[in-house]
């Protein structure tokens, strides 16, 4: 396989189906190879039809080729030629257009002689009627060869006689010279006064052929046509042996000795370069008398070596920029075109041939490189947006995406980039203006069922239901599988319901920008016994999924659980800094008041735990292997969400010589069965315990004290407004308590749960 297959050329004129072929059922396909033509013939008084075969990269092509006209025409003899053409194409013989040509009566087209006035007709019909019409459809080189075999043998023969300019090489196989053997050998010995200059001939017959008379006249004309040599015929003849009339290599065979030399020694290919194959080729079209062009093979090879092992980038854009002239819309050429350009710095023709490539298909060319040159050239038009959004504002960025197409030159469109870019605004509250984004994405991409199914997520958040739906619709007929979109469907009422009452507030500042609040907790004003919304529009935003909140001992760092990840504000000398997404792979953390330690909910499911070390985290460790959200005593005993029977419940898992045996699942007093019993927030004295539940009696916050014999009181469920709260926190100094409810954060006097303790 030569390396523009390797570039994606397989594009072919294909019309013709073997008829010896069954019929394609529903799944089969059909071979094509070629199709036939049909025309009328003044010369022959009748219409002649043709089988016509081009290279398989002829239409991405403008190379003229030879023409390897095959008479007796058959389907089979078609295919025999077009067969070796193609698979040795470029490596013994160049690539040729076949012309198989169709004779309804062959004694009469091939047989010369006197009273034989159609065979010279025949040969009429070739130089005045069937070189025109293939010249003016096709591109055709000069070179013109003609084969066949017995009778079209005899034929060939008779044609270089009779017309020796008419083609460059004659190839017959056991010509039937002994059909006509005194009026040829009269004129075999009348041609030595002619000129047969670059002109060649071929004779190949078995020894087994069909009688002694056919190969004695064989063996009898080839001393007479040695005699033309001095005329310039190259003459080459074999006798084949265990074969019999018409040896099957005689056309394989009579090609491989006309173009004897065409397939470049491999250490040229290796050590040589493009100017030293060019002279090769040069010679080679003197002694054929024809312009043959540097294989592609052949190019590709010097082409690439100088590209990749040499680094010779001038050499490499010669050799691809010849390939490109030569095969203008081929994705592969035009790709390593710009990539020899970019490697040679020459980045605005680098740019100019990327684009190219891009033209001839969207998605580019499947190499690294290519995203390389991607980043180089193109800008993201999600990014571009976000950009946009910065400088101008969300309007002006929304006004300016409006107006964009994907195909528009040098921007990607990328699925992932706009769905993490509607995130982005979602998390700072412009809830609104994501589905606005998201609108224009299922533009840009309107079969994937992942933009459909975030649209559908965005218009749940805004409680439009029937909008909800059908973009939950759309995404689950795109894509079947797609859990979270039927999720949406079969949810969203309560989907709805769980974000109703969720704030409305947008984001005040960037991530991690400077805000200039002074003060513990961001410099909130502190809650009393009545929840209060925290840090709004800066912690808790409309969209952001707040879920958990917790802070380092000092009270310097606060860290605030998100759906997308663990963030991070930072009070330094100029004030608080706005939260920023840490990249800690987890959710619901919880830091120890005591250690400094962070324990969170892993991706990777289990407990995990990370210690600090001046201002740097070391590197995570999993303390537990199936446990979600944990809280610790002072003596170490950690309060989790344990599975047993794959039933969440509160459980405890007590330290044993650094490491934990299997937890001890609280009682009924805190584990009611059927229940969602999750989320347990421990005091450091280990007496009084937060958790949320979903009982009958409301889902929400509960709480438990240890009485003094070391039992749980009864769970209380705090109502009011902690329904619907979860994932409670300790502030470090345990004056409060914050908890996530409807999505975002609250904070409240921890004086609340002590009102409960004595019931």
């Amino acid at each position: 396989m030569t390396l523009r297959h390797v570039f994606g050329a397989f594009i072919a004129a294909l019309a013709f189906v073997f008829p010896a072929f069954p019929q394609a059922g529903s799944g089969e396909r059909p071979v094509v190879i070629g199709h036939y033509e049909t025309f009328s013939s003044r010369i022959l008084a009748e219409d002649r039809t043709v089988l016509i075969g081009v290279p398989e990269d002829y239409a991405e092509s403008r190379d003229t080729y030879p023409v390897l006209y095959v008479l007796d025409g058959s389907t089979d003899s078609f295919a025999e030629a077009l067969s070796f053409v193609r698979t040795r194409g470029e490596v013994l013989v160049p690539e040729m257009i076949v012309v198989a040509v169709q004779s309804p009566n062959r004694n009469r087209d091939f047989l010369p002689g006197p009273g034989r006035g159609q065979a010279d007709r025949f040969i009429k019909f070739f130089a005045e009627e069937l070189f025109p019409y293939i010249n003016s459809r096709y591109r055709v080189s000069p070179l013109r060869l003609l084969y066949g075999g017995s009778n079209a043998g005899l034929f060939v023969i008779y044609a270089l006689l009779e017309n020796p300019r008419a083609f460059s090489a004659y190839l017959a196989g056991s010509p039937m010279i002994v059909h006509r053997r005194d009026f040829l050998f009269d004129k075999i010995d009348a041609a030595a006064a002619g000129d047969y200059r670059k002109r060649f001939l071929s004779i190949i017959y078995g020894d087994r052929d069909m009688g002694p008379d056919v190969r004695e006249a064989i063996e009898t004309a080839i001393p007479r046509f040695e005699r033309l040599r001095t005329a310039g015929l190259r003459l080459r003849t074999r006798d084949e042996p265990e074969e019999g009339h018409v040896p099957t290599d005689s056309l394989s065979a009579g090609l491989k000795d006309f173009f004897f030399g065409y397939s470049y020694p491999r250490d040229k290919r290796i050590g040589g370069g493009l100017a030293e194959a060019r002279a090769y080729y040069e010679r080679l079209s003197d002694a054929f008398g024809c312009k043959i062009e540097v294989p592609f093979s052949v190019l590709a090879t010097i082409a690439t070596l100088e590209l990749t092992e040499r680094k010779n980038y001038p050499k490499a854009v010669e050799a691809f920029s010849e390939a490109v002239s030569r095969k203008p819309r081929d994705l592969g050429w035009n790709f390593f075109l710009a990539l020899s350009f970019f490697r040679n710095g020459d980045l605005d023709r680098a740019k100019v041939s990327y684009f190219k490539v891009k033209e001839i298909d969207p998605k580019g060319f499947p190499a690294p490189e290519f995203e390389e040159m991607k980043k180089a050239f193109e800008k993201s038009a999600a990014k571009d947006f976000l950009d946009r959004r910065d400088r101008s504002g969300t309007a002006a960025a929304l006004s300016w995406l409006a107006g964009l197409s994907p195909a528009d030159a040098g921007y990607v469109f990328d699925e992932k980039e706009f769905l993490g870019a509607a995130n982005e605004m979602r998390r700072s509250g412009e809830v609104e203006d994501a589905g606005r984004l998201l609108g224009k994405a299922t533009e840009f991409f309107p079969v994937s069922a992942a933009v459909w199914e975030a649209q559908g997520s965005i218009f749940t958040r805004l409680a439009r239901k029937d909008e909800a739906v059908r973009c939950f619709q759309k995404a689950v007929d795109l894509d079947p599988q797609n859990r979270s979109a039927r999720g949406g469907l079969l949810m969203i009422d309560a989907l709805i319901n769980a974000t109703r009452d969720e704030t409305r507030i947008k984001a005040k500042f960037r991530p991690g920008e400077a805000t200039g609040l002074q003060g513990a907790f961001l410099g909130q004003n502190p809650p009393g016994m009545k929840p209060e919304l925290f840090a709004p529009g800066l912690v808790s935003v409309f969209g952001g999924d707040e879920n958990t909140l917790t802070i380092t001992p000092d009270g310097k760092e606060i860290f605030i659980g998100k759906e997308s990840g663990i963030w991070r504000c930072r009070l330094t000398p100029d004030g608080w800094t706005a939260p920023r997404n840490t990249g800690f792979p987890g959710y619901e953390m919880w830091i120890s008041p005591a250690s400094g330690e962070l324990y969170y909910t892993g991706y990777d499911s289990g407990l995990w735990v990370m210690a600090r070390s001046g201002e740097e985290w070391g590197p995570p460790r999993k303390v537990l292997p199936r446990a979600m959200f944990a809280t610790m005593t002072r003596d170490g005993k950690i309060y989790t969400t344990v599975f047993p029977k794959n039933e969440p419940s509160i459980g405890v898992y007590e330290p044993a010589g650094g490491t934990y045996d299997e937890p001890v699942i609280l009682g009924p007093e805190i584990n009611r069965p059927n229940c969602f019993d999750a989320h347990p927030n421990i005091t450091p004295d280990g007496r009084t315990l937060v958790f949320d539940s979903d009982r009958p009696e409301g889902r929400g916050l509960y709480v438990s004290f240890v009485k003094e014999d070391g039992t749980w009181t009864p769970a209380r469920f705090l109502g009011g407004e902690f329904a619907g709260g979860s994932c409670s926190t300790y502030s470090p100094d345990g004056r409060y308590l914050f908890f996530m409810k409807n999505r975002d954060i609250y904070w409240v006097s921890a004086k609340v749960i002590d009102t409960l303790r004595n019931p």
